[in-house]
């Protein structure tokens, strides 16, 4: 394999795997977070919630899951309203980890562009022949 091919290919797989250090902990804490809360404000509206309910409707699940609820002890039958208020939470955060899936596709699909703009394409046999030198 010719050395341009294999440094050009050795740029890209740094550069990548360095921007995705640096950005990917950020975007995929960020954009599910933040789709979430969107998506739980426009849910708790749909509900029924007036302006001045939607902060503590908002902290509740938050405050709930911090305390063991749903996870280490179940929600009690008796409160259907916390229940509903959890399964709006529940799936506020689906749609967040959606998005964010959707964006990390993308960039992977983004990534293989670059490479295929980037790496100039060889001639078919070249691979063949370089597996073939191997011992």
């Amino acid at each position: 394999m010719p050395g341009t091919v294999v440094g050009s290919t050795a740029g890209i797989v740094r550069a990548t795997a360095s921007t995705g250090a640096a950005f990917g902990g950020a975007v995929l804490g960020t954009v599910p977070l933040s789709a979430g809360r969107a998506d739980l404000a426009l849910r708790l509206k749909d509900a029924g919630l007036a302006a001045d309910q939607l902060p503590a409707a908002k902290a509740f699940p938050g405050a709930l899951l911090l305390a063991g609820f749903g996870r280490d002890l179940p929600i009690p039958t008796a409160f259907t309203a916390t229940q509903a208020l959890m399964a709006l939470y529940a799936s506020a955060f689906t749609s967040g980890v959606t998005v964010t899936l959707l964006l990390t596709g993308a960039a992977c699909v983004a990534m293989a562009g670059l490479v295929w703009v980037v790496l100039p394409p060889g001639p078919a046999d070249a691979t063949v022949q370089f597996l073939e030198r191997l011992p």
